[in-house]
């Protein structure tokens, strides 16, 4: 199964484009005499592709290595520097920490920088069977989805009754291709009427951050029907979700098409262990029904419905960022400049608690939080948030004029 995060996804990619990814760096005229070699970048996230920018006149022309420390773990990645001196690379950092970046080799030169990387806030996500059945095995799966970039979380998962009733725990399997990982249980409920359960993950490493999902209930009856549905704890306007149909037994052999109230929401699906999945984004909010109708494709096999109402919820606002500098607060509508050679402080916000992400494109440099204007010119400064369970992803673009330096008296 697989969450798509189609909003986390162009929120990526509009990172990526940002980055320039050595197109900023070959735009970059040569810096002034006075302006020594260095290594830069923003601070980061996990899975978040970054630019890195190097500054090495004397190795105009010639490969250099940048290498990339936290504790014991590092790597390293190679570039060109450019006829202007300045080269670039893409960076995509695996574990959250202070990261140290620095020139080797020949370019040692250049020196290093320490930048500041934030663990990934991730969604977990647990899905349900409408109704089941008491003392049998049901099927519960969950999903743990980072809120973007690249690495699907890393850990385990404990599913418990709100109560304290243990179910068990399981290690996160990957989602190939995706940010996403899942684990599946086996739970025997043994008692009748709602029974609420709640999933929590534990990441493994620093790359994510914990969470828990909202409280699920289904109902325990004696005697369930031969086909159930398995749904999310809630629905949002635009948020793709997934929708499954559970077959008792699992060897039946057969399909499951869904329906939106009435009408057409999927095709039939072939089952898969007894099971078939569709996905659905909502587009309006309200009460809905969803249902399911299984036929079995054996001689004289079974086949069934079931229908479930659920309450969809508008669409999670998009967060909102602030950029601070010490001349103020800035704005998208709003002249913004700094001057060549100079270094200006930034802070920032966002409504969500999420890490902003800061990239630039033209004539200026982000060192962490730090904007350096390296040659009159217009820069293009993005501002990104991968937002949050009660956030959508946002980002804002700023355009900062990089002023010449004052002229010096003769």
């Amino acid at each position: 199964m697989r969450i798509s995060r189609t909003a986390r996804t162009l929120l990526a990619a509009t990172l990526t484009l940002g980055l320039g990814l050595g197109a900023g760096a070959t735009a970059i005229a040569p810096a002034n005499a006075a302006t020594a070699a260095f290594v830069s970048t923003p601070n980061g996230m996990v899975g978040m592709t970054q630019e890195i920018l190097v500054y090495a006149p004397s190795l105009k022309g010639q490969s250099i290595t940048v290498g990339f420390a936290l504790g014991s773990a590092g790597t390293s990645q190679i570039t060109v520097v450019g006829s202007n001196g300045y080269g670039s690379m893409a960076w995509t950092p695996s574990l959250a920490g202070s990261w140290t970046i620095s020139g080797l080799g020949n370019a040692i030169g250049i020196g290093s920088t320490t930048v500041s990387v934030a663990a990934m806030p991730t969604t977990t996500t647990l899905f349900t069977p409408t109704n089941a059945t008491s003392n049998a095995v049901t099927l519960v799966s969950v999903i743990v989805s980072a809120e973007a970039g690249t690495y699907a979380p890393q850990g385990s998962v404990y599913l418990a009754s709100t109560f304290g009733n243990p179910v068990g725990t399981q290690q996160l399997t990957p989602i190939a291709g995706s940010a996403n990982s899942y684990a599946t249980f086996n739970w025997t409920p043994q008692v009748l009427g709602y029974f609420p359960l709640i999933a929590t993950f534990t990441p493994s490493s620093s790359g994510t951050l914990a969470s828990t999902s909202e409280t699920a209930n289904s109902l325990i009856v004696s005697n369930a029907g031969v086909v159930e549905l398995r749904v999310p704890t809630s629905f949002r306007v635009g948020q793709p979700t997934v929708l499954s149909a559970l077959i008792t037994p699992t060897t039946t052999v057969g399909s499951a098409a869904f329906q939106l109230n009435g009408g057409y929401l999927s095709g039939s699906i072939p089952l898969v262990n007894g099971v078939a999945t569709t996905q659905w984004t909502p587009t309006q909010q309200g009460i809905q029904t969803i249902t399911t109708q299984f036929s079995s494709t054996a001689a004289g096999g079974p086949s069934g419905a079931v229908s479930q109402a659920v309450n969809v919820l508008g669409a999670n606002p998009t967060d909102v960022i602030t950029v601070t500098a010490p001349s103020g607060t800035w704005g998208p509508g709003r002249p913004i400049s700094v001057a060549t050679g100079s270094n200006t402080q930034l802070s920032t916000n966002s409504a969500s608690g999420s890490s902003v992400l800061l990239s630039e494109s033209g004539p200026c440099s982000i060192n962490g939080s730090v904007i350096t204007g390296l040659g009159a010119g217009t820069c293009t400064v993005t501002a990104a948030s991968v937002g949050s369970s009660a956030y959508s992803p946002a980002s804002v673009t700023f355009v900062v004029t990089v002023t010449a330096p004052p002229r010096k008296r003769r």
